[in-house]
């Protein structure tokens, strides 16, 4: 069946859309909650705003167990949410808009303040927008579409905001479990009330919680994303007068996080829905070696990873194809998590598995308000202070040690089944399959300070105004002690005179004794020893320091009884200084790469620096080493600056046509600020006015409705038409310099984004205490505009067609790849949020039963610009069944009724291990491979709550 005719049943049945999933009261359940939100700094009805805005009451968290990003992206099709290497390694997305690099698309806020970060090293939102929830949430709100104007600096494609619990009027409390199956265990508490009346009142809350994790890893037998952490909250509410009020909220947390459950999809000769990608015959260079013709190296030489040269078929032998050229096989889709074994190496500081992630938490939040009769003057104060350790195999595919495979010392071995080739007498072929490895380790410190003053009017007039300014300040410090250990090849066809036997375009790699990682004391057979050698390892730092100030504004007319505008807009000065590792490594070829910092030299000399680094750049400021390295001077650390101005507006035209009906137009537009590539610098330096790029930018035009029907029942529907016209995109790339590929992100893309949100909610009068709701979210998101010019035999492989060749500096081929007309990374475009609830009267007990079933449908996604590798679609249906008291809740649910083992997140990255064991080190530079994270199988649980105290 096609997903449009999926989709067309799925609408028959239920309409269209609401993100909006709202509580059903226990008594009188056939009456709908209406959901105050402040969507707008001030508390309005939601079906009154005029804004795509979603909303989740503290009766929807509690019963479908929301605890972060990703239970929140299930609801509200708009929505995507992924992870890649790590927790860290967020990427949200509303409407389309996805941060391939930089800064968030989307801002997080708690409580009214800005928390939004973002990663050092690497991409992604950080850690601070993927912490799990603590249990005393009020409300999440999710506006859609650019917002910057009233919410701050990173809500480019939309916000997500955390309200917090406030003390009551009377003293009352609740105590929570949660008990199910693969170790899932919870308990929470919340108890407050006033200590004076209507003067002073507090709230206490607290956590416990932890699972053993869905998976194991298949070497150690131990436990992969398992979870384990608390937190708790104090919140105080003083009211001195009528006219003034503090809300002072502290909150604390740790947390433990194992490996992401990751398993390799592959690429090349090895993976799972392997596909043959032809190279485009235009792109491969002649290949020319002295003495050796047609045997892997450029003209004039060089590293083979800067040259399109061809690796024949690089693919398993079942899917090599005669009738057509040389070409690379990967995955074609993620497909589903079936077959996969996950393989994450040990650590070799510990000899066990990797810890994972450990993070800390500490929030200090004021709100002050004070109403002068004529308007409300808030101020918002805020501090965070953030920590974090991880430490992670990050290439997932730990097969073997060497030194466990018995391989024989000082004897030369070769990989012959690669290419067909004849084993000359003499030679050992082990399997090799433990020479390498790409591993994290890190520790991350982050502190947020920001101070907000808005004043509001509340006059008896048709103008209404809203005007604030903010100051925010963050500053970032990463000690990197990342490694990539190369103990693998290094000689590319060096064995025809040991009498090899190659067939026409086949290529061989050799090594012989000594060709190890090679350490003070001799050669070594396992990158464990050579790891452990180079300990204590000096990590690399990376710091940065954002400082924003801004202005806002907020402008209401009410032109008449059903006629008004708004005018609003937010103008932001920031400057972002920097700091980084200049370089990733010059050292040893095959030997470590831990952070960029401790360069070792062929001679073991840790202070020797490599020729390629003796550049100097006036774009940043040099940090000298001592006068006299090898006679010559030479910098290891990059620092600068970038700052940014711009502004924000937003014009909304508001027609109330009924009592009941609403339609409204908005034009608005959003940026991102321009910075600094947050990742290492490659095999050569890179000074910063390459690693600088321009901000991305947003138009959005957007046409509403809001109503409700009486029709046959209650219905609600809504709906959103919008365009969005996105230039400047960040993407990364490479470029090429002094002979190495380099990373660096640049602005070299332009979209278009046609949506549609449709949302229903329908209590039909036939069924007492039945509620149905839906949501479907339909992007047409497409490249208009992206040209990319790589030197990725893989990447061209992937584009599947010629490109054309572009010639740098004289001599330097690219392949420019034509994205236009492609559709937008992670984006799918159908999304489907259902769900059916029936609330009724249990007997004579003073309970009501309720059963409820969600569905989430989300069409299939690619994961690049490319358009080969995806995310296949995939169903998800949860069920809830349980009791509602004034005292005691009950409720059991399967999460993932039909066990559905679609792989829903991952990602690539350069493979450092099996095909450079077969390739040689220059294809880890050049080729890379895939890995899925794990989806959470079907889980069993029950969930429990006692109230006590209040007027029940």
């Amino acid at each position: 069946m096609s997903i449009n005719r999926r989709l067309t049943g799925m609408a028959g049945a239920v309409a269209a859309a609401l993100p909006v999933f709202l509580s059903v009261p226990t008594e009188g359940y056939a009456q709908i909650e209406e959901i105050t939100v402040t969507a707008r700094r001030r508390e309005e009805s939601l079906q009154d705003v005029p804004l795509a805005v979603s909303a989740f009451t503290s009766q929807q968290i509690e019963r479908q167990g929301i605890t972060g990003l990703a239970d929140v992206a299930n609801l509200d099709p708009s929505i995507q949410f992924d992870t890649a290497f790590g927790p860290a390694d967020t990427r949200i997305t509303i409407r389309g808009l996805s941060n391939t690099r930089g800064r968030s698309n989307v801002a997080f806020l708690i409580d009214g303040i800005d928390v939004t970060t973002e990663n050092l090293n690497a991409a992604g939102s950080g850690l601070l927008a993927n912490r799990r929830l603590l249990n005393d949430v009020e409300r999440i709100e999710v506006v859609k579409g650019p917002q910057s104007a009233l919410y701050g600096r990173a809500a480019f494609s939309g916000a997500i905001s955390y309200i917090t619990k406030n003390p009551g009027d009377e003293f009352e409390g609740n105590v929570g479990w949660e008990l199910g199956d693969y170790g899932i265990r919870q308990f929470d508490f919340a108890v407050g009330g006033p200590l004076i009346d209507g003067v002073l009142g507090i709230r206490a809350s607290g956590v416990y919680y932890e699972d053993d994790g869905f998976y194991r890893n298949s070497l150690s037998g131990e436990p992969v994303g398992d979870t384990e952490g608390y937190g708790y909250a104090l919140t105080t509410v003083f009211t001195p007068t009528d006219e003034l009020r503090f809300k002072l909220r502290g909150e604390y947390s740790s947390e433990k996080i194992g490996p992401l459950p990751n398993a390799r999809l592959g690429g090349g000769r090895t993976g799972s829905n392997l596909k043959l990608y032809e190279y485009p015959a235009n792109a491969i260079l002649p290949e020319v070696a002295p003495g050796v013709p047609g045997l892997g190296v450029p003209a004039g030489g060089g590293s083979t990873s800067t040259g399109l040269l061809s690796f024949g078929q690089y693919c398993p032998p079942e899917l090599q194809d005669p009738s057509k050229g040389p070409g690379y096989c990967l995955p074609s889709t993620f497909g589903s998590s079936r077959g996969l074994v996950i393989a994450q190496g040990e650590d070799p500081l510990t000899g066990r598995d990797y810890v994972g992630l450990e993070t800390e938490t500490f929030r200090l939040a004021l709100e002050t308000t004070l109403d002068v009769g004529v308007g409300m003057f808030t101020s918002y104060t805020g501090w965070t202070d953030f920590n974090a350790s991880d430490a992670y195999d990050q290439d997932w595919q730990a097969l073997g040690r060497p030194d466990r495979i018995g391989l024989p010392a000082n004897s030369p071995f070769l990989i012959p089944e690669a290419y067909g080739l004849t084993v000359p007498p003499g030679y050992v072929v082990p399997e090799v399959t433990g020479f390498s490895q790409q591993s994290s380790r890190s520790k991350v410190d982050t502190n947020q300070f920001s101070q907000e003053l808005r004043f509001a009017t509340s006059l008896d007039g048709p103008l209404q105004f809203t005007a604030g300014t903010l100051y925010w300040n963050e500053t970032r410090r990463l000690e990197d002690s990342a490694v990539i250990i190369f103990c693998t090849l290094t000689k590319r066809a060096a064995g025809l005179e040991q009498g090899l036997v190659l067939s026409p375009g086949q290529q061989a790699m050799v090594v012989s004794a000594g060709d190890f990682c090679s350490g003070s004391g001799g050669t070594l057979d396992n990158y464990q020893d050579f790891y452990n050698q180079l300990q204590p390892q000096r990590p690399g730092i990376w710091q940065a320091d954002t400082k924003s100030w801004s202005f806002y504004g907020l402008a209401e007319w009410a032109i008449t009884e059903t006629w008004s505008a708004s005018f609003e807009t937010r103008f932001i000065s920031e400057t972002f200084n920097y700091s980084k590792p200049n370089q990733s490594s010059c050292t040893q070829f095959f030997g470590p790469n831990p952070g960029g910092l401790q360069i070792i030299g062929a001679d073991n000399d840790p202070n020797q620096i490599c020729s390629v680094q003796f550049v100097e750049d006036p774009n940043f400021a040099l940090n000298p080493f001592p006068p006299a390295i090898s006679g010559t001077q030479g910098y290891r650390v990059n620092r600068g600056k970038q700052t940014s101005q711009f502004s924000t507006p937003k014009v909304t035209l508001q027609w109330q046509a009924t009592d009941d009906m609403q339609l409204f137009f908005s034009w608005a537009q959003g940026q991102k600020p321009g910075g600094i590539a947050a990742t290492p610098g490659g095999g050569s330096p890179t000074a910063f006015s390459e690693d600088r790029f321009d901000p991305e930018k947003v138009t959005s035009w957007e046409l509403g409705m809001k109503s409700d029907w009486n029709l046959a029942g209650f219905l609600r529907l809504n709906s959103s038409l919008f365009f969005q016209d996105y230039t400047d995109k960040q993407i990364g790339t490479q470029i090429e310099q002094d002979g190495f590929l380099k990373p660096i992100i640049i602005n070299a893309s332009a979209a278009e984004v046609w949506g549609l949100e449709l949302e229903a909610l329908w209590q039909p009068e036939l069924v007492d205490g039945l509620t149905l709701r839906a949501a479907w979210t339909y992007l047409d998101a497409t490249f208009s505009d992206y040209v990319e010019q790589t030197r990725s035999l893989q990447r061209s492989a992937q584009y599947n067609g010629p490109c054309e060749i572009v010639i740098k500096g004289g001599t330097t081929a690219f392949c420019a790849l034509d994205f236009a007309g492609n559709q937008l990374e992670r984006t799918p475009k159908n999304s489907v949020v259902t769900s059916a609830n029936l609330t009724r009267p249990f007997l004579q007990t003073g309970f009501d039963w309720f059963a409820e079933f969600n569905l989430t449908f989300q069409s299939k996604r690619y994961l690049e610009a490319e358009n080969t590798v995806y995310f296949d679609e995939f169903y998800l249906v949860d069920a809830r069944l349980g009791l509602l008291g004034d005292r005691w809740d009950l409720l059991m649910y399967i999460d993932n009724l039909f066990d559905d083992n679609t792989i829903k997140s991952g990602g690539t990255g350069p493979d450092f291990g099996s095909q450079v064991v077969e390739l040689g080190f220059s294809a880890g530079l050049g080729v890379s491979h895939s890995f899925g994270t794990l989806p959470d199988p079907r889980v069993f649980g029950v969930r429990a709550r006692y109230r006590f105290g209040g007027s029940f």
